[in-house]
Formats: structure tokens, sequence, C-alpha cells
């Protein structure tokens, strides 16, 4: 299995192409769906506008009509993934990942100096310039490291979301939010972020009480600590 996966690799083969929005796979070669690519080309041109964050995207697309092959919102974790991938201006990628144990087809990631990533219009036609994608990704990550420079009383923040990306939704993988609206106020919960934004319909996962949470984390000590030995 392993010498097919390097000889395709080698041959320039596209694995997985059939669950990439805006392409579809044919025999080994990504082809654009051009009914999908509009949802990739309306992503990077309001992102690099730099007036729309994913949240915002994620709702512009809804209100066009652009949904997951699902039916569902796209979410946040989704359309960051989509910002990052190159194959999107044309980029041959693979190596991302290996089956660490054939019997239960568990992956690990590689880490990133050993992905095979090179331009090929061939096998990954670009949706997107390579200058659009460039200078969005470039926004991307000026925005992660202004986020956390300028947060003024980390400690207050980080108290005020004590569970921020460690929750996540078993449906749509994207971060549980914290909700403290009015009726919260006294007793917050954390929840789906598409629960949050769109109600019942657009998830099934359940709302969590920030207490009971704090009681599982307090368990889960407390148990580490009973059943490690201290020299």
């Amino acid at each position: 299995v392993k010498f097919g996966i390097k000889r395709s690799i080698k041959d320039g083969k596209v694995f997985g192409g059939g669950n990439i929005t805006g392409y579809y796979n044919k025999n080994g070669k990504l082809v654009i769906n051009e009914e999908e690519k509009l949802i990739i080309e309306m992503l990077f041109n309001l992102y690099v506008t730099g007036e729309y964050g994913f949240r915002k995207i994620s709702e512009k697309l809804a209100n066009n009509g652009y949904l997951t092959k699902k039916g569902k919102v796209f979410s946040d974790t989704t359309l960051k993934k989509m910002l990052q991938n190159p194959k999107y201006k044309g980029y041959y990628i693979a190596n991302k990942s290996y089956v660490e144990d054939y019997k239960t087809h568990k992956k690990k990631k590689n880490p990133r100096k050993d992905w095979i990533v090179y331009q090929d219009y061939d096998s990954c036609p670009p949706i997107v310039s390579e200058e659009l994608w460039d200078k969005a990704n470039e926004i991307y990550i000026k925005r992660q490291k202004h986020w956390n420079k300028y947060i003024i009383n980390k400690n207050s923040y980080l108290e005020k979301k004590t569970y921020t990306s460690i929750l996540f939704c078993r449906e749509h993988g994207c971060c549980f939010i914290k909700n403290t609206s009015a009726k919260r106020k006294n007793n917050p919960v954390w929840q789906c972020n598409l629960y949050l934004r769109h109600g019942t319909k657009s998830c099934k996962s359940p709302i969590i009480p920030e207490k009971k949470l704090n009681l599982v984390l307090i368990n889960i000590v407390n148990r580490f600590i009973e059943e490690t030995k201290i020299d």
C-alpha cells in the first residue's frame, strides 16, 4: 500500500479530490466544479478586503444559497482550512498524513517539512490566482498575530474563555462558543458555534452548562492526582 501511495505521489495523482469544495476528482486529477468554484471565489474575494471574518463570510455564503454538500452552513473551521489550501492556487499537495495502523485506519499528521507541495496546473487547476491566495493568507497570519498581541489582560481573557478551542462539535468540527446572553448571565453555557448563530435546526449537539464542565474538569484532575504516584 505504501509503495502504491509513493508511486501515485510520484505520478502527481491527487488523493481525496471528491471531498474538496470547488473540484471533483477525475482519474487522479482535479477538475473544476463550475458551480462550487463560486464559493471559493467569494471566500477569497471577501477575505482580502479585510472587512470580513469567517463568520460574516459564512453568513454571506448562506444568504447567497451556498451551503456544504450536506446542506449545512459552512463552519469557521471549514472556511479557514479552505483559505489555507494551496490547491486553490494550483499547487499539488501530498504526504500531509499517513495511516498509523492499517486495522483501525487511524491517520497521523506529518510535520509540514515532510509535505510534498509544488505548482501543478495539470493536476490542480487554480480557482484563484496565486497573488490573491497569498494576499488572503498574509492577512490571515497578520490577524492571528494581532489577536494575540492586543489582548491587554490575558489572565482575564482566559478566565472568560476557559474552554475556548478545547470543545469541538462532533457534527461540524467547529469550536463550542460561550453563550453569556441576558438569560444566561448567571448560568453561562457552551454550544456549537453554528447552533448559537442559526438555532436548533443547524446542529444536534447539546448545550453544556459551564458549571457541569467545571465539575467534569475537577473530577478528571482529582482522579489524575489519585492515580499518579509521586516519588
